[in-house]
Parts: structure tokens; C-alpha cells; sequence
């Protein structure tokens, strides 16, 4: 199963590589009170150091925010129990549970990236011009936890693995 040239396994694996990224990358004691979702947006961006960019605007709908891409369609949940879904277009779907850090709704940035803020960490969805997804936990301070979960669920027949450019 693919999405575009690529194996939907290592579409959804690049998630996890950018999310250990973030989350060894950007941990500091700012404050308690966490950080604005542009200020986490900004993070992520600086974090990733890749040249393509976050989708510029999710369309929101029945309380999801949904990006159609030339190969599927990323759709992430406002709440924190919502999966994000990665779908190239069939029912072939993957599902991704971030761990659960947010104290509220998601929050659309400027920049596209779906961000739900937490108050020791946040975690942030970027659906990219590729078709990848980026996903991330921000550390806003030393009491926030130092593990997170990041759960798939996969169609019958894929696995995770790692692509080229992110070996886990």
C-alpha cells in the first residue's frame, strides 16, 4: 500500500523519528505556565530543520482539522483523544494516538500546525506538502514528564518501519 511513492509503514514512521527529535531537542525550564502554540509551532519548525513546509491551513469540520493532499488526507482531532488520521485515500488508514499532555482544545497556528497545549509540554501535528505528517512533544519545563507514548494503529498487513532519512 503506498501513498504516492511512498510505503504508508514509513509515512507514519517519520512521525516518530521527528517526535524523538523534538522531544530531545527542545526541553528547557522556561516556565510552569507552558508556552503560546506559535511559540511551540516555532519550535517544531526550528527542530526539524527540513526545507518542506506545514500545509498553510487545515479545513475544520465536524471537529477535526482536515488537509486533502494530492495523495490521501491527514485528519487531526481537536481533542486529546483523538487519533490523528492518515489516510492515502482508501480504507487503509493509519491512526496515530499522541501521548496526552493537553489541559484543552487543539490549536490551529499561522503556520498550519495543529498544536495541543499542555502546561509542563505540548504536543503538535504538522501535515506536510509531501504527504508526511510531523508530530512532536515540547518540553516547556524540567517538571514535565521524560517519556511519551506514541501508539499506531495500523491496516492488517503493515508494519512501522524506518524510512532513509529517519532511522529511529
Amino acid at each position: 500500500m503506498k501513498i504516492g511513492r511512498r510505503p504508508l509503514a514509513v509515512f507514519a514512521a517519520s512521525a516518530v523519528a521527528a517526535a524523538f527529535l523534538i522531544v530531545q531537542g527542545t526541553a528547557s525550564a522556561d516556565s510552569s505556565q507552558g508556552t503560546s502554540p506559535e511559540q511551540t509551532a516555532s519550535v517544531v519548525r526550528a527542530a526539524s530543520g527540513d526545507q518542506v513546509g506545514a500545509v498553510s491551513r487545515l479545513t475544520e469540520a465536524g471537529g477535526r482539522l482536515s488537509a486533502d493532499l494530492s495523495n490521501g488526507e491527514v485528519s487531526i482531532g481537536a481533542d486529546a483523544d483523538s487519533p490523528v488520521v492518515i489516510s492515502p485515500g482508501d480504507d487503509k488508514a493509519v491512526l496515530l494516538d499522541l501521548p496526552n499532555v493537553s489541559t484543552g482544545e487543539a490549536v490551529q497556528t499561522s503556520d498550519g500546525t495543529v498544536v495541543r497545549p499542555g502546561p509542563d509540554a505540548s504536543t503538535s501535528v504538522q501535515a506536510l506538502t509531501n504527504g508526511h505528517i510531523r508530530a512532536a512533544v515540547t518540553l516547556h519545563n524540567a517538571d514535565a514528564p521524560k517519556a511519551y507514548p506514541f501508539s499506531f494503529t495500523l491496516p492488517e498487513g503493515a508494519a512501522l518501519r524506518p524510512g532513509a532519512a529517519n532511522p529511529l
